[in-house]
């Protein structure tokens, strides 16, 4: 009698080509499910990359908006939003230490009656010296900073502040945000409003303090929803 798949299965050495097949079988299931795995986290990942983009192009355009609208609605010719940075890690003696504007907005009748121009370009890691480690000292001790350009002592601040024809300045503290997992370090975000004439501002107390708010509270949403 001729071997049939049956006699090869269950004749002599059968069990063993059973088990055989069985082992080929569960190593293409566990294979196949591992892939399945690998593409469903993946899908996760992607989806978390997805939310995270989206959250940042639209609390960019809000801050942005917020910021429009304030210099549009006040005696403010320009506003930033400026990011402090160590350089990385913790802060420490002997690194050296940055700003970095990321968001301006310009008033558009000061723009075109001073021909301003954005200083973001300018200031893209921008390593400062005493006279701005002095001005942020003053930020975070005191809660704000005002300089009047041409009443304040020599220094790479005072000559940054002539060369831009800016008359007075007024910095005050938005938020810090400390080192998160996957980051290089923390940074302080503070916003930076110009003046192009020596207008009173006392009264915009209660709008800067409303938007640094708003600011603060974006950003900290922000990192909340990064962190999870």
């Amino acid at each position: 009698m001729g071997l049939t798949w049956v006699n090869v299965l269950f004749g002599v050495g059968g069990v063993s080509m059973v088990k055989v097949l069985w082992d080929v079988i569960k190593y293409f299931i566990t294979r196949r499910d591992s892939q399945v795995a690998k593409l469903d986290k993946f899908s996760v990942k992607q989806k978390n990359i997805e939310r995270l983009l989206n959250s940042v192009i639209n609390d960019s355009v809000q801050i942005q908006n917020l910021l429009s609208t304030f210099v549009d609605t006040t005696e403010i010719d320009r506003i930033s939003v400026v990011k402090f940075e160590n350089g990385g890690g913790v802060p420490q003696l002997g690194t050296k230490q940055h700003i970095t504007i990321l968001y301006e907005a310009i008033d558009k009748k000061a723009e075109g009656l001073y021909n301003l121009k954005p200083l973001k370009p300018d200031f893209d890691r921008y390593e400062i010296d005493a006279s701005h480690q002095q001005i942020l000292l003053d930020v975070i001790n005191k809660g704000s900073s005002i300089q009047i350009t041409e009443s304040m002592p020599e220094g790479e601040v005072k000559n940054l502040l002539m060369s831009y024809g800016i008359t007075k300045n007024i910095v005050v503290p938005i938020i810090h945000i400390p080192q998160l997992e996957g980051t290089t370090s923390g940074f302080f975000l503070y916003l930076s409003m110009n003046q192009f004439n020596r207008i009173d501002t006392d009264s915009l107390d209660g709008k800067i303090s409303i938007l640094k708010n708003k600011i603060s509270k974006i950003f900290k949403s922000f990192y909340v929803r990064r962190v999870v």
